[in-house]
């Protein structure tokens, strides 16, 4: 797999950070990068399913946001 630019993975968590933002309803990390998707095409981000999971998963490890089952995916920064 290509390594991810600094840049669009920037963009990507942001976009990430946002959409749990605003709806805290996310208890799919399916459903996450869907969002994530359409937020990105919007913006003209060019990202794959695949780099947009990458990029959550590390925001999960470098303690960013976290999931549980009870309350979904929340920010913790």
């Amino acid at each position: 797999m290509n390594p991810i630019s600094v840049e669009i993975q920037d963009q990507l968590e942001k976009f990430v950070l946002q959409i749990i933002f605003q709806d805290k309803a996310f208890k799919s990390t399916k459903y996450l990068i869907e969002k994530v998707l359409e937020k990105a095409f919007e913006e003209k981000v060019t990202a794959s399913e695949r780099t947009i999971k990458s990029v959550i998963e590390q925001m999960n490890i470098d303690k960013k946001i976290e999931f549980s089952q009870s309350q979904g995916w929340k920010i913790l920064i």
